[in-house]
């Protein structure tokens, strides 16, 4: 599948998050970048284009910074949402990876992680629109945040065994030795980080997470809204117990594709979205979906609006 040139702005708002109290004006950087605050609803698509040059004035405003290194893990940190939930029920480095990957693809049309076993492990390679990898930041702040999330998540000081970036450095690079604590190499070939096989394998512990308790909630309003269809509310009910067994993995193809296996996925979507507040791109990842066209045109469907309609609505 070919890449896109659209963002979800929940990416451009983790953006401007992660340098608040660097004594830039966020205003400006908007307007420099033909923003808005009101153009930054999060599951809104942005061209890509706005973000990069939202960037850019970043990197203007804030010059001769790693500001990628800098601004990945406020980007990401261990979100109390859909993603940090998916990220603890992992059990494992691996497959927390995988499902971050799946993320990355639910809200980003212009970057695809790729993850391939090799001899020494296992290489997460970064596909990126041609911009995307002009600019670099954004290469570095996704590498980055992995690294740091996934230090938190496994309760450990793991490094990857090398780091290699396409783009030239922009800064003075023993901040990214310092970080990645391994060899980190320039104009390369390809965005690359190579994961040992047992640093790959580091247990991630279970912990509660509070996720849990909203989809339970929601769980029972869907339960309400199923009540005359048996066979979508057994569904459901498999699907519940699904989400909270770890391990977790949020697309691990044997999603209930059946009707009454679709009913049930977008119920518990529509709960999340009137009950709780949860985004749409939360709901469509969490729930298995192929991105956010695939879930709602499945809530369109069956409801007759669009998902992020009942959002604003509730």
């Amino acid at each position: 599948m070919s890449l896109g040139n659209e963002i979800l702005a929940v990416c451009t708002r983790g953006l401007l998050r992660a340098i608040d109290g660097r004594g830039v004006d966020r205003a400006a950087l908007l307007r420099e970048a033909g923003l808005h605050e009101e153009s930054l609803d999060p599951d809104s698509w942005l061209p890509i284009e706005r973000h990069l040059r939202l960037g850019q004035a970043i990197s203007a405003a804030l010059p001769g910074q790693n500001l990628g290194l800098q601004t990945g893990a406020p980007i990401f940190s261990d979100p109390r949402g859909a993603l940090g939930y998916s990220l603890r029920q992992s059990q494992s480095h691996q497959r927390a990876l995988k499902n971050f990957s799946s993320y990355i693809a639910t809200v980003h049309r212009a970057i695809r992680i790729v993850l391939l076993s090799e001899g020494r492990g296992t290489s997460v390679l970064l596909e990126m629109a041609p911009e995307m990898e002009a600019v670099g930041h954004c290469a570095e702040a996704l590498f980055a945040a992995w690294v740091a999330m996934s230090r938190h998540l496994t309760n450990s000081a793991w490094r990857p065994l090398e780091v290699m970036f396409v783009h030239q450095p922009f800064a003075e690079t023993s901040e990214h030795r310092a970080l990645f604590g391994c060899p980190v190499s320039f104009g390369c070939r390809q965005n690359r980080l190579l994961l040992s096989e047992s640093d790959a394998s580091l247990e991630i512990a279970a912990v509660t997470h509070e996720f849990e308790s909203t989809l339970g909630h929601a769980v029972e309003y869907a339960g309400a809204l199923l009540r005359a269809d048996s066979a979508a509310a057994r569904s459901l009910g498999e699907l519940w117990k699904r989400l909270r067994t770890a391990p977790l993995d949020v697309r691990d193809g044997t999603e209930d594709s059946s009707s009454a296996g679709v009913t049930a996925r977008v119920a518990l979507g529509r709960a999340l979205l009137g009950r709780s507040g949860v985004f749409v791109h939360e709901v469509a990842y969490v729930l298995g979906f192929q991105g956010m066209p695939a879930f709602e045109e499945a809530f369109r469907k069956h409801f007759g609006l669009a998902p992020v309609e009942l959002r604003s609505a509730s």
